[in-house]
């Protein structure tokens, strides 16, 4: 879909992140950012219970998942030449490494 309408969703984002209270304090945004990284956080928090995931700080790297994700929309508003399967493999091998089980 960004590949498609790339410059729509940003301005979407960028409409959502720039919604402010009458005293200036963002609204929704920020909660619901805060939201998606706890959601997030739970599932890493999961897979670390089960095994599955090493040790590593859920919500730091649950935050960092959010930031590439979102960066990726200004990239490609940037750069539409942007190869975004591999830009997607990626950011997907480098949070494997990150969040590989312990051996």
């Amino acid at each position: 879909y960004i590949r498609t309408h790339g410059r729509d969703v940003l301005a979407l984002v960028r409409i959502f992140n720039g919604l402010r209270e009458r005293n200036g304090r963002p609204t929704v945004g920020l909660e619901l950012r805060a939201n998606e990284i706890v959601m997030v956080a739970g599932f890493l928090e999961r897979g670390q219970e089960a095994g599955h995931l090493g040790h590593f700080d859920a919500r730091t790297m649950a935050a960092v998942m959010k930031a590439a994700l979102d960066d990726l929309l200004i990239q490609y508003a940037d750069h539409p030449e942007l190869d975004l399967d591999t830009y997607g493999a990626q950011l997907v091998a480098m949070f494997e490494r990150a969040t590989r089980p312990d051996e």
